[in-house]
């Protein structure tokens, strides 16, 4: 029979545990110590002792007595037969050591606890308090120092200088691995002060080696900086100047909105949002102009407009940049509740447009307008993920010098109650750049972490996302964001990407792959709705034609490739022509594109 029966403890860390085993008769008992929790402030540790017990020759009716001092009891009987018997003591007792007990060479301390004997039959084994055997080390509390300070370097030059900003009551943490006769792995952390310095006591007695990072959202938030590293690995004390340097834009504000994959006549959340990912603060006006086939319910938002004037929603904001409210989800961000009108068909595409003013000091004013167009499909799997560039074919050939890809992940509660959190797990593809991601947007607040060098996961927690029975339009959810690819990548090579899913302790759901195709001979690539724009589309007469690229031909031609008009206009009129389907043809100084337009 075996019988464990953990004590928690208050000893030294410094201690190296050793047990006598202890037999009588049929009983055999030793103890073990696991579970170091170190306090460094009172130099003590908290820890288990495990009880082996075993009982050699046990038969059905055996039974086994533990005595605690005081009189107290607890007993089982073998009721299987089984010649290895298992019980398990519901006991655990506390106690306290000061550390100076064993600095200075004390060896052989017994730790006493409230277990007196263990019967079992005709045999007894008493509990000896010298049983247990420490060993002492010296210097017990001898700590030593890591320090540093964490700052946003304006002037790029890698030093703290005036005019460079602070981080205040940012936790920097360190993980140490102290190995004597075990190993234990401990965390202490310490908060920047008022002057973006933090300080860490370790214990280095018995240090091998630890290192010292920030948490992995600012990651996120900021991009990587040449000055520092992300995490800094040492094996000796103390340290000085570890600093983690941040680099951030003075004012970067862009604007951007996505929403779940419509359906015809199936109302549908829209979530507009402006950002700014520089670090000087920025106010102003975000404005969305709606699509003419929506109708815009107010009382239905999560987030209403402050003020309408006819087709265009505005939101006032203030004081929005990077360092406050934990970085890139300090965002505006709309919640509009809209309705598709009766016209609206599967095939169809919903063109919004989103404005924001330009910042005298804004690094790239290229992104403060944004035309967001929405594809209205038929039934879909709403636990999907989808890339841009999308590319061409079913194989998604993109060309090998596209330069980065976005990735956008959707989920939706069809459950029959709310979940209340909700993680995004998703394992980078080997091609692209871990370091280089930055996220785009979100349909509702959450926390990045790294679990590893090539996945991250996006937590929603208190996200409480209703079920698509009870609030179908509000059980939609996603998260967005842009990733560097890798460059020099060979024909042929397959970028593929899925997400995993999982809605509280759910099982994973898991979705299909987001691919691309690196192609060098495609000379026409359909590069998606990020960088070719076509609105708006069904039409009745007017298109205009919107690429990141300088727009060198825009042609018309008919489903079996007859040419009707070529112009270097960003616009055709379509009134002239018979309803049908069309392609519009679009050469740019980066590729020839390709898309299908409507005309009524």
């Amino acid at each position: 029979m075996n019988l464990f029966f953990k004590v928690a403890l208050l000893l030294l860390l410094s201690l190296s545990f050793s047990s006598k085993a202890q037999v009588q008769g049929d009983i055999t008992h030793d103890a073990f110590v696991s579970g170091f929790n170190h306090d460094p402030n009172i130099c003590s540790s908290e820890f288990f002792i495990d009880h082996l017990i075993t009982i050699d020759n046990s038969f059905v009716g055996d039974s086994v007595t533990v005595v605690f001092y005081g009189g107290a009891t607890y007993s089982e009987e073998n009721l299987t037969g089984n010649t290895i018997w298992n019980v398990v003591v519901p006991y655990t007792e506390f106690g306290f050591a000061s550390d100076d007990m064993v600095v200075g060479g004390m060896l052989n301390i017994g730790w006493p606890t409230d277990i007196q004997k263990i019967i079992s039959g005709t045999d007894t084994l008493y509990w000896l308090n010298d049983a247990m055997v420490f060993e002492s080390v010296p210097n017990a509390c001898d700590y030593n120092t890591v320090s540093g300070k964490v700052y946003i370097d304006n002037d790029m030059n890698c030093s703290f200088n005036t005019g460079d900003s602070v981080i205040v009551g940012l936790s920097v943490t360190s993980s140490a691995d102290y190995t004597s006769n075990q190993s234990y792995n401990l965390l202490f952390g310490s908060n920047t002060n008022a002057s973006g310095d933090y300080n860490i006591n370790l214990q280095e007695t018995w240090v091998n080696n630890y290192t010292v990072s920030i948490p992995s959202f600012y990651q996120f938030i900021f991009p990587n900086s040449t000055c520092t590293p992300a995490s800094y690995s040492f094996n000796t004390m103390p340290q000085s100047g570890v600093d983690f340097v941040l680099e951030c834009a003075d004012v970067d504000t862009r604007v951007g909105g996505s929403a779940p994959l419509i359906h015809a006549a199936l109302p549908f959340f829209f979530n507009p949002f402006v950002t700014n990912v520089g670090c000087d603060p920025v106010s102003g006006v975000l404005k969305l102009v709606l699509n003419q086939d929506v109708t815009y319910s107010s009382g239905l938002s999560t987030n209403p407009a402050d003020y309408v004037i006819g087709d265009t929603l505005f939101w006032n904001y203030s004081g929005l940049n990077n360092i406050t409210a934990g970085g890139y989800w300090n965002s505006v961000v709309g919640g509009i509740h809209l309705t598709p009108d009766v016209t609206v068909n599967t095939g169809d595409t919903l063109c919004f447009e989103l404005i924001t003013g330009v910042p005298s000091n804004d690094v790239n004013p290229l992104n403060n307008s944004a035309m967001i167009c929405l594809p209205v499909v038929a039934s879909y799997d709403p636990n999907f993920k989808e890339v841009f560039p999308k590319g061409n074919g079913p194989e998604g050939f993109i060309p090998a010098s596209n330069s980065k890809l976005k990735y956008k992940i959707h989920f939706q509660n069809t459950g029959t109650a709310e979940a209340i959190n909700v993680r995004v797990v998703d394992s980078l593809e080997q091609f692209v750049i871990p370091e280089s991601l930055h996220i785009v947007s979100s349909s509702h607040s959450m926390s990045p972490e790294w679990l590893d060098q090539n996945v991250v996961r996006f937590n929603f927690n208190s996200i409480y996302l209703p079920d698509s029975t009870s609030n179908e339009p509000a059980s939609h959810g996603f998260v967005e964001f842009e990733i560097e690819m890798q460059q020099g990548l060979s024909e042929g090579t397959e970028i593929t990407n899925r997400a995993h899913i999982y809605f509280d302790n759910n099982a994973p759901i898991t979705t299909g792959y987001a691919l691309n195709t690196i192609d060098y001979l495609s000379s026409i690539g359909e590069i998606g709705h990020e960088d070719l724009l076509i609105y708006p589309n069904p039409t009745s007469g007017l298109i205009q034609v919107k690429s990141e690229n300088n727009i060198e031909l825009v042609q018309l031609l008919t489903l079996d490739g007859q040419l009707l008009l070529s112009t270097v206009s960003d616009s055709i009129d379509l009134s002239n022509y018979p309803a049908g389907v069309y392609f519009v043809k679009v050469s740019t100084t980066h590729s020839i594109q390709m898309e299908k337009v409507v005309k009524r």
